[in-house]
């Protein structure tokens, strides 16, 4: 927040206020991903991220003339554990790439829905029972773009590694032990 604009005044209120409910619901979040997979607690996800760490993304995309030269954000999957974007309601642009597709699906934009992608430290977390999503911004001929992204992850020196209940009996986990921070 130190980085945050002080002008206009009431942007750090506004933002601060945001903040505090995107991580009400990263935390409802998580405790819903842990009750569908029938984990002990409610709280398991929540307690294997540690320390959370939440960071926020303000993306402004210009028009651009030639859209199809360009990629507004390259095609990629979250490093973290969860993100949480609030589109903008006017223009849409991320597109998803279902795992066996070659094609790209443009995302529908619903005007205040905050959309949730599973980032790759919850795949690791759930021994691959929910997949990270891969995804990218394309840019628009004629309009601009704004999107807000919280990033929901472990804190650095977490050690994220498959829970053990959902690793099967005589498997070994899908992914090796490491620190956020080392997987970054």
């Amino acid at each position: 927040m130190t980085k945050w604009p002080t002008n206009p005044p009431s942007w750090r209120n506004v933002m601060e206020d945001y903040c505090e409910k995107i991580e009400q619901l990263s935390r409802k979040l998580l405790e819903a991903l842990s009750i569908s997979l029938d984990l002990k607690a409610a709280s398991t996800l929540q307690e294997a991220f540690g320390e959370v760490d939440m960071g926020l993304k303000i993306n402004f995309y210009p028009p651009c003339p030639q859209p199809e030269l360009t990629l507004g954000l390259s095609s990629h999957s979250d490093p973290g554990g969860i993100t949480l974007l609030l589109q903008d309601p006017k223009v849409g642009g991320l597109q998803v790439k279902p795992p066996s597709s070659l094609e790209w699906i443009n995302v529908p934009v619903i005007p205040g829905a905050i959309l949730v992608n599973i980032g790759d430290q919850v795949q690791i977390l759930t021994n691959g029972r929910y997949k990270s999503v891969e995804h990218r911004v394309v840019t628009n001929n004629n309009c601009e773009r704004l999107s807000l992204v919280c990033f929901i992850n472990p804190g650095n020196n977490t050690v994220v590694s498959p829970l053990p209940e959902l690793v099967p009996r005589n498997e070994l986990p899908a992914y090796n032990a490491m620190t956020f921070k080392q997987y970054r």
